[in-house]
């Protein structure tokens, strides 16, 4: 075996590792917000639109090729939380093989893969495969770009293929935006990249899709989590410091500037590279000014993990020479910050999952078959419920109807993406059933059951005297987990089982 062939076998060991640690955290996900994709995906699959309610076109989503592929395998008979893993898995091999690639292009004399490794044995990178939502998706889409723009400049042809894939990293998610626009920038300064536009084609073409179709420019996603940016700031600096902690992307954001600042500099080096590195920080600029999200584990900065591994290990190589001390003592703070969340006890995660997702499949299956198919039912946390359940949903966040789109957000609340809500209008839709707290019940020594703790955003809602008045507190046992507990409009057909409270 010669030293190329036993180079691509660590690489490809390297890829297995990143994949066996991926499926460690099987059980773990999908999270509820997927399930809401999911339940497009059907509707889409099944003729009713690409809709979350039936009748109401409402984009309550972020990441339309996500939906589409799946919308596709359900369609072929796949299963979506299957597809869905399986995506995230060719993602998560795609990343650690894709930057395995583009490292060895630049250190070709390394016996070692040092940011494929980083990436396998990170464990936040791992936990969002199972996690789902297209995130490790887009950071496989995004490696493999730079890894064919790479190839394309060093053998002088056009960056087709990167353009392409480019393309579809931008209808993943929108914020792949920050890497095409510097790419068709200096694709096209160079006079041979026409080709290039081909990245900004699938966006521009869902942009007309969604104007037609929803009427609107952005998804609902935006304008009901969108804040002062006051607001936006302070969420995302404090999102950028727990995101390090977990995954270590401010430590490799800093390793990566003696790479990145000669580059601004002069303007020298290799283009591809010189491009990903104007993404990089331009990617992680933008999660802090939209302030990031509530999902653990730093989500928004998964899909630039895998150039961020790169990038800083080109950087602390540059260093080597010239600067031991400085890039001994930058390593062993990189190491630390990789190697503490291996230590992570990933049994809450698991738990959560059972807890939360799995009890809400639960819940909305049980439900389903307790009550009349039009049953309308108000909550929040309205993705693997109203995935199992099939029910019409009055999502009181509005994610997927827009009914608080234009209500001042309560600063107060502290968890991201929960400010927005209308007590009025959920009342004025009439839910039959409504659902608050999450449904979060804990046995109680004497057996009783204890006193639901309603959410920040369901206060206004639990206190209005109308919600007092026309709705009654229930529970409904359940074998698989703790009993339902939920309000009934006066009139309303009592679900099968259920008893008054």
């Amino acid at each position: 075996m010669n030293r190329r062939e036993g180079a691509l076998w660590v690489l490809g060991l390297l890829v297995a590792v990143g994949v066996v640690h991926a499926l460690s955290f099987s059980g773990a996900g999908p999270v509820d917000d997927d399930f809401i994709a999911f339940r497009y995906a059907r509707n889409l699959a099944e003729g009713h639109g690409l809709v979350f309610n039936e009748g109401l076109r409402v984009e309550g989503f972020s990441a339309p090729l996500w939906v589409l592929a799946i919308a596709a395998g359900l369609k072929l008979g796949f299963p979506a939380t299957v597809l869905g893993s399986v995506l995230s898995v060719l993602g998560g091999a795609a990343s650690i093989l894709s930057v395995g690639l583009v490292w060895r292009r630049y250190r070709p004399a390394a016996q070692w893969f040092a940011p494929a490794a980083l990436l396998a044995v990170s464990p936040a990178f791992a936990w969002h495969t199972a996690a789902g939502l297209g995130t490790v998706l887009l950071a496989g889409l995004l490696a493999g770009w730079l890894a064919l723009y790479d190839s394309a400049e060093r053998e002088g042809r056009a960056a087709l293929g990167a353009a392409c894939v480019l393309g579809l990293a931008c209808l993943l998610r929108a914020e792949a935006l920050v890497w095409a626009l510097p790419f068709v920038v200096v694709e096209l300064r160079r006079g041979k990249g026409t080709a290039s536009l081909l990245a900004l084609l699938p966006a521009a073409a869902w942009l007309a899709f969604r104007l037609s179709y929803y009427g609107r420019p952005l998804p609902m996603t935006y304008y009901v989590k969108h804040l002062p940016l006051a607001a936006e700031l302070t969420y995302g600096t404090t999102y950028l410091g727990l995101a390090t902690l977990s995954c270590g992307i401010g430590v490799l954001l800093i390793a990566a500037l003696p790479l990145a600042l000669p580059v601004a500099r002069r303007g020298a080096g290799s283009r591809a590279l010189s491009v990903a590195l104007f993404g990089l920080f331009a990617h992680a600029g933008y999660v802090v000014w939209v302030g990031g999200d509530f999902m653990p584990l730093g989500r928004f900065f998964m899909p630039a993990l895998p150039i961020a591994c790169l990038a800083a290990c080109l950087g602390l190589t540059r260093l080597w020479s010239s600067r031991p001390q400085l890039v001994a003592a930058v390593g062993l703070v990189a190491a630390l910050a990789f190697q503490w969340p291996q230590w992570i006890d990933r049994a809450p995660l698991h738990a959560r999952h059972q807890d939360f997702e799995e009890r809400w499949l639960t819940l909305g299956r049980e439900l389903a078959q307790r009550v009349p198919p039009n049953t309308s039912v108000a909550l929040s946390p309205i993705g693997a419920f109203g995935y199992a359940s099939r029910l019409p949903i009055v999502d009181i966040l509005g994610l997927v109807n827009g009914a608080t789109e234009h209500s001042e957000p309560d600063l107060v609340i502290i968890e991201k993406g929960h400010h927005r809500y209308d007590a009025e209008w959920v009342l004025a839709e009439q839910p039959d059933l409504v659902i608050l707290g999450n449904a979060w019940l804990e046995s109680s020594p004497d057996g009783a059951l204890p006193t639901l703790t309603i959410s920040a955003w369901e206060r206004t809602l639990w206190e209005h005297p109308e919600f007092q008045e026309q709705y009654r507190p229930f529970a409904l046992e359940l074998e698989q987990t703790f009993p339902l507990v939920f309000y009934l409009r006066r009139g309303a057909p009592i679900p099968r089982g259920a008893r008054p409270l």
